[in-house]
């Protein structure tokens, strides 16, 4: 039981750091356009 939660947990943050890094690029491009605008 132990292992099963320890690999859910792997794919969950596997899962999430790959969410925030494909934002990373995207939420400063917007930082960029914002600043430019002003």
């Amino acid at each position: 039981m132990t292992a099963d939660i320890l690999g859910l947990s792997l794919e969950i943050g596997g899962f999430l750091a790959g969410i925030s890094l494909g934002q990373v690029p995207y939420s400063m491009e917007l930082q960029e356009k914002s600043q430019a605008s002003h």
